[in-house]
């Protein structure tokens, strides 16, 4: 991923608190700048 392609969040896919805090960011990222990934994928 280049710099300007934006940024990968990691992200634990069980804990509801960052399940609320992805929700918040996408909320506040009309770009798509920032891309998810939970810790248990192949990415995380």
């Amino acid at each position: 991923m280049k710099s300007n392609d934006g940024a990968i969040v990691l992200v634990d896919g069980v804990c509801h608190l960052c399940q609320g805090l992805t929700k918040f960011i996408i909320r506040r990222d009309p770009t798509g700048y920032f891309k998810f990934a939970p810790l248990q994928s192949d990415i995380g």
